[in-house]
């Protein structure tokens, strides 16, 4: 535990360290995401929650699948290529990356909301159950369905640091999470009080949100696979002594 603790604590640092270093791309690449990501998502979500019904939710996840989170992913990908120390150009940067992972992207976010979709509505049927033991079950889908979202949020990164399909993204997310849940859960949380904190400010959402999120976890994926590299290098050490 102490050593994940550490090791989430580091890459928080280099994640707003790297935030810092690059203000410039943080701030042009966090307005463009809420211009073409964030806001259209915040709009469709306000209409379904005023007035619930297919024809609004609809317009809601299409943003999600072709917008929102291929537009996180362009943002991994420049993120990614700043960390590791290229010269990436900010708008052409932006787009290329947008272009390049688009389609997998959107085809990841339909594969996520849609798991999302259908453990939300097992949560609903056992909440409303008529049996005790039945409702009590709902607890253990709170968890699947943080699970769920932890592992959506994770796989753009899994997809554009490893090159994997959109299955292939989801099971290794998975696992990563699994086997990394103080770094991985520790930095959801983070991204989540930034999350509030900029929506309840106001010009942080704006300004910083989008740039700011992808610094952060490509910070933490840098670290988990320093982490399986460093266990790679200890186990050919050991058989070959």
């Amino acid at each position: 535990m102490g050593e994940s603790l550490a090791r989430a604590g580091r890459a928080l640092a280099r994640g707003f360290r790297l935030s810092y270093d690059y203000l410039g791309m943080v701030l042009v690449g966090s307005s463009l995401y809420f211009v073409v990501g964030l806001a259209p998502a915040i709009l469709t979500l306000t209409a379904a929650l005023q007035v619930p019904s297919l024809v609004t939710l609809l317009p809601f996840l299409g943003t999600l699948v072709l917008l929102t989170l291929p537009g996180f992913t362009a943002l991994l990908a420049v993120s990614r290529q700043l960390a590791e120390g290229e010269e990436v150009p900010a708008l052409r940067g932006l787009w290329r990356a947008f272009r390049t992972h688009f389609v997998k992207a959107a085809a990841l976010a339909a594969a996520g909301c849609l798991i999302l979709l259908v453990l939300a509505a097992d949560l609903l049927f056992f909440l409303q159950a008529g049996s005790a033991v039945v409702r009590a079950l709902a607890g253990m889908w709170v968890w699947l369905l943080i699970f769920a979202l932890t592992v959506t949020i994770w796989a753009p990164a899994v997809m554009v640091w490893l090159g994997k399909g959109v299955g292939s993204a989801l099971r290794q997310a998975a696992l990563i999470v699994l086997d990394n849940l103080v770094v991985t859960w520790i930095v959801v949380a983070v991204l989540g009080v930034l999350g509030i904190v900029s929506t309840l400010l106001g010009a942080p959402l704006l300004l910083l949100f989008g740039g700011m999120s992808a610094f952060l976890v490509t910070a933490a994926m840098e670290a988990i696979l320093d982490r399986y590299r460093s266990l790679q290098a200890d186990g050919k050490a050991g058989e070959q002594r």
